[in-house]
């Protein structure tokens, strides 16, 4: 037997720990001297006394999880020696019996009752992470379930709603639309009855025009592209040979023959597939070349000048012969097929015929007659009149620009005039000057402009320079090179302040530290302008700007950039139309 030094308690000598406090035991000691020891040292036993309440607390321990718990530590206290007994050998002890101790005194302690020990057990590692382990899967086990009957559920209700529709029309409670869709309804001819007849005519200029009547329950019709309604079961279109021509004439019809071809007329109604009905024309013949008159206003007119152009539009690829003599290359513009030519009517009150020839390929050759009678308008002994619509003209991006005003004289007596003309630019040619057919003084002028920014143009009776107005013209074409050449182009203001004079019509810029400074704002019958300073200068440096806008954001003292044509002065004050006005 080894006592346990600790507690005092008997041992078997196959004992590592004391099983009482687990205290280790000594080896190799003999036992005699170990049990004089123990019987001489041997510690008093107090008795395990309890009450009530800790009774009920011991009773509330039985845990499982706390069992567990220590037995780990005990495992972990004696993992060097502690060595595992079997049940057998723990139930071969004696120590379960009361013990009594006789006192030195004589008196017996009170039977101490020592309570068992426990069963050691293998420590048991990791075992609540193997019970989450468990938990978790036992959660995915039951999501997949759950997803599973979701996804069937949904099978079964989109599956239901399907063969609803498939044998229905719809979902009970539901009613299919009155008017089923265009895609899906039938086609039947019958639903719309369509009927066509076809005339034909020739209009003022001898072109052939075949005029389509068509009767159909149809809402609509598309003739060549074109859509037409349909009102009272009725619809009426017309179409000219040369769109027929051109859109069905088959490869081997050569100019001058004629062909037949059906035409096809799409008809449509809501809620129905298109129809095509087709009607047939017949004897289409090879058109006319293309023409369209711009200027006279007919080719039999009274004129009121002796010189009067005539304009008109044809095929770029079209060959124009007047009296005989070819003057495509003089009167044609290849890129739009505009033709312009002025004709001289020497005599008074007698007509003057010019016969035109139109050749385009593929096209039957046109000839048309104009007949120009000049009248006088005027009295000659009456002073002539000037006066211009407006005083302000955009020029558009090819740089012509057309001016209207009355001119109560002899029309060949109108000129225009850029008023600071250089000798090596023109600033402004005349393409046409067309007056008006009623004798009532009223011109429209075509005015090709030749330089940028802006041009101050006189208009004049040339046998009488005391009758004149003036207008103002701003070219800013791309074909001359548009803003960004003006800018670049420009001189400096200051630079050059006391030879301004000899600069008119020149291009000018308050530039850098050179800026202008805004020191008077006037309104004017152009629209706004303003006195300012040149920064740099002294205070008699000013100029004069003429804004030519109706609207003006700038105040006096505003810091600004002018760009701007000089043109004369104002009160002594260089005076500039401003092509651009920006704040510095």
């Amino acid at each position: 037997m080894i006592v346990c030094q600790n507690c005092g308690t008997k041992n078997n000598d196959n004992f590592n720990c004391c099983y009482n406090c687990g205290t280790p035991l000594p080896k190799n000691a003999p036992a005699k001297e170990v049990k004089e020891e123990s019987e001489e040292k041997k510690p008093r036993i107090m008795p395990l006394v309890y009450d009530d309440d800790e009774v009920e607390e011991i009773e509330e321990i039985e845990d499982v999880e706390e069992a567990e718990a220590l037995d780990e530590d005990i495992a972990l206290e004696s993992e060097d020696d502690a060595q595992e007994y079997s049940e057998e050998a723990y139930e071969q002890e004696e120590y379960a019996e009361p013990v009594e101790e006789e006192d030195t005194d004589g008196a017996f302690y009170t039977p101490t009752y020592v309570a068992p020990r426990p069963k050691a057990s293998a420590p048991k590692k990791n075992k609540p992470a193997q019970q989450k382990d468990a938990r978790f899967e036992i959660n995915i086990s039951k999501l997949i379930k759950w997803l599973v009957l979701i996804l069937l559920a949904l099978m079964c209700f989109f599956g239901v709603k399907a063969l609803l529709n498939k044998l229905f029309g719809g979902t009970p409670g539901t009613n299919p639309s009155p008017t089923p869709p265009a895609s899906s309804a039938p086609l039947n001819t019958s639903d719309f009855d369509t009927e066509a007849h076809v005339f034909s005519e020739y209009d003022s200029d001898s072109n052939k025009i075949f005029t389509i009547e068509i009767f159909t329950t149809g809402a609509k019709v598309a003739v060549l592209n074109n859509e037409y309604d349909v009102v009272d079961g009725k619809v009426t279109v017309s179409v000219s040979e040369l769109d027929v021509y051109r859109m069905y004439r088959p490869s081997d019809v050569q100019a001058g023959q004629t062909f037949d071809t059906k035409m096809p007329i799409v008809v449509m109604k809501q809620g129905y597939q298109d129809y095509t009905y087709e009607v047939t024309i017949n004897g289409v013949a090879t058109p006319m070349a293309p023409y369209e008159l711009l200027s006279p206003s007919a080719e039999r007119v009274n004129i009121y000048s002796t010189n009067t152009t005539i304009s008109f539009k044809v095929d770029t690829a079209s060959k124009v012969f007047i009296n005989n003599q070819d003057y495509t290359q003089m009167g044609l513009d290849a890129s739009t097929g505009v033709f312009s030519l002025t004709l001289t009517t020497a005599i008074a009150e007698e007509p003057h015929r010019y016969k035109v020839k139109i050749e385009t390929p593929g096209y039957m050759t046109r000839e048309i007659v104009f007949e120009l009678t000049r009248t006088q308008s005027w009295d000659p002994d009456a002073e002539p009149t000037i006066e211009m619509d407006q005083n302000i003209w955009t020029a558009d991006d090819n740089a012509l620009v057309t001016v209207r005003g009355t001119f109560m004289g002899n029309p060949d007596d109108l000129v225009f005039i850029d008023r600071y003309q250089k000798s090596n630019t023109v600033g402004v040619e005349v393409v046409s000057l067309t007056f008006s057919d009623t004798g009532d003084g009223r011109f429209e002028a075509v005015l090709k402009c030749n330089k940028l920014g802006w041009i101050d143009v006189s208009v004049e009776c040339s046998t009488n320079l005391d009758y004149t107005d003036s207008i103002l013209v701003q070219c800013l074409s791309s074909t001359l090179g548009g803003f960004d050449k003006y800018a670049t182009s420009c001189k400096d203001v200051l630079d050059n302040y006391n030879r301004l004079g000899s600069y008119n019509g020149d291009r000018f810029v308050t530039y850098g530290s050179k800026y202008a400074i805004i020191t008077e704002i006037v309104e004017t019958e152009n629209g706004y302008a303003f006195y300012a300073t040149l920064n740099g200068g002294t205070e008699d440096q000013r100029i004069y700007v003429e804004t030519c806008k109706d609207a003006f954001t700038y105040e006096v003292g505003r810091k600004v950039v002018v760009h701007g044509n000089l043109c004369g002065n104002k009160d002594g004050v260089p005076r500039f139309i401003a092509v651009r006005v920006a704040a510095k």
